[in-house]
């Protein structure tokens, strides 16, 4: 059976129009219905009734290979993690990710410490955004990471660090003078954050909707130099993390900063490493997160 025919079909499945089904592999509409034809035909089984235009509803043999047709992604995997897991133990090797911001908090010494006392061990640590990195780990291209809270509930994870995340406000902000901000506060500001693929993100939506606060909009950008200038103008507020803010107000020397960070209430930034439940790990794995568990005692704070 063809790989791509099993999954074009998830995705039409999935989103039961042909158009837009198409758009999202990407291919031409005909070559996805082709596919799907195709796999028809080796099946002997009709899988989709077209409806009206794109419109299509799987049928009740198109929902029982839609089950096949997870377990299958969900075997290729494991089996998949399994390769890795094999290959990572036979070349002395540690797969890792992190979510962006916590190797700047961590800093390099908890690496070089680690290959001290391990010479012959290569390590990999991928920076990606939060939800990339708990992805990667669920599809097998990283035995561990370090992942940011909250922790998806498939994973085993030893947390490290805790912080108040801080707010970037405007120095002339009546905000900047108080030694920290909390929701309630947000009322009728403008928010800026780092966007979707970014726990914070989802985590104030909820927080907002919760509380009652409206913000006057949210906004997500990439850069956390786009954040700090967003963060200059009157009633504007941005999030950032401790091991950025010091590299923007050493730019201003003994000057004022136009910004000032502020500990925000309620929302820790919080860190920790993790790894599937279903990993059973080896013993260069397990000897480095031991490592990394005594290395965090020398992390301040810890909330």
């Amino acid at each position: 059976m063809n790989d791509n025919h099993v999954r074009y079909f998830k995705v039409l499945y999935e989103r039961p129009n042909i158009r837009a089904a198409a758009q999202a592999i990407p291919l031409s509409r005909q070559g996805l219905l082709k596919s799907i034809d195709a796999l028809e035909r080796e099946l002997g089984v009709t899988l989709f009734e077209n409806i009206k235009g794109d419109l299509c509803l799987p049928t009740p043999y198109g929902d029982a290979f839609y089950e096949f047709a997870c377990d299958c992604e969900a075997a290729g995997s494991r089996l998949k993690m399994r390769f890795r897991e094999i290959e990572d133990a036979r070349n002395n090797h540690l797969s890792l990710c992190a979510a962006i911001g916590v190797r700047g908090t961590i800093g390099t010494e908890l690496f070089t410490s680690f290959k001290k006392s391990h010479p012959n061990v290569m390590i990999d640590c991928d920076e990606q955004p939060d939800a990339h990195c708990d992805e990667s780990i669920h599809a097998g291209e990283s035995m561990l990471a370090f992942t940011v809270y909250p922790y998806d509930p498939d994973f085993e994870t030893t947390e490290l660090y805790s912080c108040d995340r801080l707010a970037w406000v405007s120095a002339s902000d009546p905000l900047a003078q108080r030694e920290s901000i909390c929701i309630d506060d947000l009322n009728g500001y403008s928010v800026g954050l780092v966007g979707p693929s970014f726990k914070n993100y989802p985590e104030f939506s909820r927080l907002c909707q919760e509380t009652g606060v409206q913000p006057a909009e949210i906004e997500t950008f990439a850069e956390m130099s786009i954040l700090y200038a967003y963060a200059c103008n009157p009633k504007h507020l941005s999030f950032t993390a401790p091991c950025v803010v010091s590299l923007f107000d050493g730019l201003f020397g003994n000057q004022e900063a136009p910004v000032k960070a502020i500990p925000f209430v309620g929302t820790p930034w919080r860190f920790g490493i993790s790894y599937k439940k279903d990993h059973s790990l080896n013993s260069l794995e397990y000897e480095f997160i031991e490592h990394c568990k005594q290395y965090a005692k020398k992390l301040v704070p810890q909330n």
